[in-house]
């Protein structure tokens, strides 16, 4: 079986290796730990229409009998992929335990209607802590994910319960994410897909960036995503450069179990602007509000447009599909609970793209609303943003910054891209705001050969697994 690692893809290929990854269920079952040191699979019958729970194992309840969730440890060793994977496997309830150093997962929750994952710790991790993929009826609660290469917790592909809603405010949530610290991680929240997403009272610090969802990976089920509302999160402090810490000095090309993972190495798995509190990467009808976002020292929050043909959707309609209807507001900006100021580089940082995107009722620190919007948008209740195709000039230089690889000394730091850059602190003489960092490719100065080549290097370089 070949590693998720990146840039063992291309290797693994060439020997003629599978991508274990992509094994059906069928095969995942039947060779159960292969890649997962503890597995349960509920479906008994994979090869009928439903995926639903039908085995003696639906609701498995594992439960740590020490005092707290360090007493009970399940340490991989990086042995196996997965730590534990629990798949289709309804009214799954997990609590009180330690997951650490896996490859991929240490929790692993697929295609599950109805899961519990409470009081929970997972760390020390190559790829992701807590991961949660096309599942519903899920509850993430009061657990703590750090030293993570990917994100801290994951909700990938959620149910898209609101794909066809045309209305802000979301008909259900699949996954509530509530009372958990995730820190020290490349990203403390991420969800591909991640739609009909709840995540509220929280705290994201430490990490790279804090919260980030995107439209940017192919192969994920509910893509574009959309319908996700983050409330009431504490979201500070995300500035730690993993990439000039971890990856230029040679501590990531160290074999896997010697790079320190449970000392604090962190090795990111994926690109993400340093010093950004929120990342929305191609979202619609998402919802930022009433959080509290400082001392992020590049971003406090930040919108981008990513074209339909990133994730293999080349029909021409839905090329601008993306950073539509996102709404934040009620959000405190540059200080913290306590009233101190602690300013984020810039408070929002948008490409201009996208319609019905509004900003507003947000309360700042003293020296007031910082961004880089060309023009403001109308209100929320005016119908927000109207279209536009995205300034040329914000929307250059993604590609550099898409084309990192860990594993390649020329591109685990690639020339042109200021996300793995230091920011400055807010205030010093070194910083300087706005940055002009960029995002995505231009539609408009780009011819259509020069974007399909474009997202060639996208996935030559890397790509997110699900």
């Amino acid at each position: 079986m070949s590693s998720p690692d990146p840039g063992a893809e291309k290797e693994a290929a060439a020997s003629g290796e599978t991508n274990p990854i992509a094994l059906s269920y069928a095969d995942q079952r039947r060779c159960a730990h292969n890649l997962n040191l503890i597995a349960l699979f509920g479906d008994r019958t994979p090869g009928d229409d439903s995926i639903r729970c039908n085995s003696r194992f639906c609701g498995t309840q594992l439960v740590g009998t020490g005092r707290g969730p360090a007493d009970v440890v399940v340490d991989n060793r990086f042995h196996k992929l997965n730590g534990i994977r629990a798949d289709r496997m309804g009214g799954f309830y997990l609590s009180n335990m330690t997951f650490q150093q896996a490859e991929f997962n240490s929790i692993y929750v697929l295609e599950t209607d109805g899961f519990v994952l409470d009081d929970v710790v997972a760390r020390g991790n190559d790829e992701y802590g807590i991961l949660a993929f096309a599942s519903d009826h899920g509850l993430i609660q009061d657990s703590e994910a750090y030293y993570n290469g990917d994100s801290g917790i994951y909700p990938g592909s959620g149910s898209d319960l609101n794909a066809d809603n045309p209305d802000f405010e979301a008909t259900r949530y699949a996954i509530e994410i509530r009372r958990n610290s995730s820190h020290d991680n490349t990203l403390g929240y991420s969800g591909t897909a991640g739609n009909s997403i709840w995540a509220h009272h929280n705290e994201f610090f430490d990490n790279a960036t804090g919260i980030a969802t995107d439209s940017l990976f192919p192969g994920h089920p509910g893509l574009p995503q959309d319908h996700a509302r983050w409330d009431h999160n504490d979201i500070h402090s995300n500035n730690s450069n993993w990439y000039t810490r971890f990856v230029d000095t040679g501590v990531c090309a160290e074999p896997m179990a010697e790079r320190g993972y449970l000392h604090g190495t962190v090795c990111p798995v994926v690109p993400t602007p340093v010093g950004t509190g929120v990342l929305i990467a191609g979202g619609n009808f998402d919802s930022t509000d009433h959080n509290w976002i400082y001392d992020n020292w590049r971003y406090g929050t930040m919108q981008f447009w990513v074209p339909a043909v990133l994730r293999d959707d080349y029909d021409p309609s839905h090329l601008y599909d993306t950073s539509n209807h996102n709404h934040t507001f009620e959000n405190h900006l540059g200080t913290d609970p306590a009233g101190h100021e602690l300013p984020n580089g810039l408070d929002h940082w948008w490409d201009d793209q996208g319609v019905g995107n509004c900003w507003e009722d947000n309360h700042y620190g003293s020296r007031g609303r910082t961004d880089n919007f060309t023009v403001d948008p109308p209100a929320c209740a005016d119908g927000g943003s109207v279209f536009l195709p995205g300034a040329a000039v914000k929307d250059a230089g993604f590609l550099s910054c898409s084309q990192y690889d860990r594993n390649d000394p020329t591109w685990s730091h690639p020339a042109g891209c200021t996300w793995f850059d230091d920011p400055a602190e807010p205030g010093t003489a070194a910083s300087t705001r706005p940055d002009s960092a960029t995002v995505l490719v231009a539609p408009l100065a780009l011819s259509g050969a020069a974007v399909a080549l474009g997202i060639g290097v996208v996935r030559r370089r890397w790509s997110r697994a699900a």
